[in-house]
């Protein structure tokens, strides 16, 4: 009886070893007031960068868990979205299945891209107002708040906000440069609307489109959104493109 016993407590030794498994949430957030963002394929063709950003392997599977959110930003101060997660697995000889596990992590992979088609599908593109600033500071004080041991935002915008709180657009423009000399100001004025949390460690992509007729704003944009996010301890990335870290 002593081999068995000794067994059991070798192999109960041995899971113990595996490394914990770790959480990544990722929030992804979609401009439905710029039609530059309507094609799925901007963000399909993104779907594996993403996956490597949640660590997330369709090829040899693992453990770790992840969760992804699907906004979009519009004009109004709600928004639709959409939620698929992976639960962490369970390493080590007594775990799971490592091919039960692989089969689960690529049935999350497939569903992020049946998201985005579907969440892009039912929206209503192409307002005249853009609420970034409301929409996102909402959603990521949610995201300052998740137990989880990375986290990530993609946004897909031009980052033009055109609201009651200020605007790239008409005489509304004076603000957002005043805003650039002075982010202090920036800060509390905007707090007074919703406050933007601490992004300590929080990895920020903004993903733009540029054309002829919105160059110049969002070389604006992109001077205030980074400044301003950066005031907040994110690490933030903007351009044309999804990058990796």
């Amino acid at each position: 009886m002593k081999i068995p016993v000794l067994l059991l407590c070798g192999l109960y030794m041995l899971g113990c070893t595996q490394e914990k498994p770790k959480f990544t949430t990722v929030y992804v957030f979609v401009d439905v007031t710029d039609s530059l963002f309507r094609s799925a394929s901007h963000y399909l063709t993104d779907i594996p960068l993403i996956l490597r950003k949640m660590n997330i392997d369709t090829v040899k599977g693992g453990y770790d868990g992840a969760e992804l959110r699907l906004f979009l930003i519009n004009d109004l101060s709600e928004s639709k979205s959409t939620v698929r997660r992976l639960e962490e697995g369970t390493p080590g000889m007594l775990g799971q299945n490592p091919l039960d596990r692989l089969d689960e992590v690529r049935r999350f992979s497939r569903g992020i891209g049946s998201d985005f088609v579907s969440l892009l599908h039912d929206a209503e593109w192409q307002k005249n107002q853009s609420k970034i600033y409301q929409n996102l500071c909402r959603e990521l004080n949610n995201l300052a708040r998740a137990n989880s041991n990375k986290k990530a935002v993609i946004i897909y915008s031009d980052m033009l906000e055109n609201s009651n709180l200020f605007s790239f657009y008409g005489p509304g423009i004076e603000k957002v440069h005043a805003y650039i000399e002075d982010m202090n100001r920036a800060r509390r004025e905007l707090t007074g609307d919703c406050e933007m949390p601490d992004l300590s460690g929080v990895e920020l992509n903004i993903v733009t489109l540029r054309t002829k007729a919105n160059d110049e704003k969002v070389n604006l944009a992109s001077q205030f959104w980074t400044r301003f996010l950066q005031q907040q301890r994110a690490l933030v990335r903007f351009g044309s493109e999804l990058r990796e870290e």
